[in-house]
């Protein structure tokens, strides 16, 4: 780095346009597997430390002193795991624009003239665009027209989330882990039987644009006494709490209460719409949500693994009608 500096001193270049850190280089070139070490070696001069707090459940300690798109600069705060500290989970960068200039339009034209048009773009109300490269993305998100958010994160999570996979890995490579034939003929699906905690059921990885975003059980059990599929929902939940901790949310929700004073009936109350069972856990690398619920005399119970972030692309990848609404 020394020689280069000094390549440019000598052809007169000044040397903050050359080593300044810009919103496209951190994009491009940060290593997620190196983490904050990484990143210190990298930016020796460009990050300064700061009292350790926690962030929207990361931990905060540090930042960039400024970080440059177009005529805007300022700092950029790197969040990182808050298990393991070393991982960085994200850099959030908050410009403001007091020139009466649409920050979001303009922040959002800067990129574009870098990277292209983004691969999903909302404006109205909450003004959101994403791009997504090989190993990011990047976003850019605004509820007011002087200010705007540029956030670049990792697509892989950094853990393991749904049995052997991380969010972001290929179709290829999970095939490769789980090693079981495929009983769709979908690419976008990957779907075989297997077991959890001893019952039967159908494993389903869901992929958007090449990238693993969703993964889930839908358990196949039938039984004639209807009553045992609470049974069965009770004993995951007991499971997932064990692993996960308490639920974050956990409902019973009566539609109809005509069952509701007669607990012999509550699985039949479920097979009609009647009633439905949800419990949600929220952890720093997913969101984990199991329903018990049925309909016409049928009866489902799923758990379902997702990133709220990377699920923003599936549902606007099933809305183009790439993925039919059966999920």
């Amino acid at each position: 780095m020394k020689k280069i500096v000094l390549f440019f001193i000598l052809l007169g270049i000044p040397v903050l346009a050359i080593c300044q850190v810009t919103v496209i280089n951190l994009l491009n070139s940060v290593n997620w597997e190196e983490g904050e070490e990484g990143l210190l070696k990298e930016y020796p001069n460009d990050i300064e430390k700061k009292d350790e707090v926690y962030l929207r459940g990361l931990l905060y300690k540090s930042y960039f002193k400024e970080v440059v798109i177009g005529d805007k600069s300022t700092h950029g705060a790197i969040l990182l795991d808050s298990i393991d500290n070393n991982y960085i989970r994200e850099f959030s960068i908050r410009y403001e624009d007091k020139s009466g200039r649409n920050c979001y339009k303009y922040i959002k034209s800067e990129i574009e003239k870098e990277i292209g048009l983004p691969d999903e773009s909302n404006e109205g109300g909450i003004n959101l665009s994403i791009w997504f490269k090989e190993n990011s993305y990047i976003k850019v998100s605004s509820f007011f027209d002087s200010s705007c958010t540029v956030t670049i994160k990792p697509i892989n999570s950094i853990r393991p989330v749904f049995r052997k996979a991380r969010f972001g890995d290929s179709f290829q490579k999970i095939r490769s882990l789980e090693q079981k034939e495929n009983l769709s003929d979908r690419n976008d699906f990957y779907i075989f039987e297997d077991y959890l905690l001893g019952s039967k059921c159908n494993v389903t990885y869901l992929f958007g644009y090449g990238k693993f975003l969703q993964g889930s059980y839908d358990l196949l059990n039938e039984y004639s006494n209807k009553n045992d599929y609470i049974e069965l929902y009770n004993t995951l939940k007991g499971s997932l709490s064990s692993k996960y901790g308490v639920p974050n949310n956990s409902n019973v929700v009566w539609i109809d209460k005509l069952f509701k004073d007669n607990r012999d009936d509550y699985g039949i109350a479920i097979s009609l719409g009647h009633l439905k069972y949800t419990t949600e856990w929220h952890t720093s690398d997913c969101r984990i949500e199991m329903e018990l619920s049925g309909n016409n005399g049928e009866i489902s119970l799923s758990i379902t693994y997702r990133d709220l972030e990377l699920f923003f692309l599936l549902h606007k990848y099933m809305v183009k009608g790439e993925i039919d609404d059966k999920l």
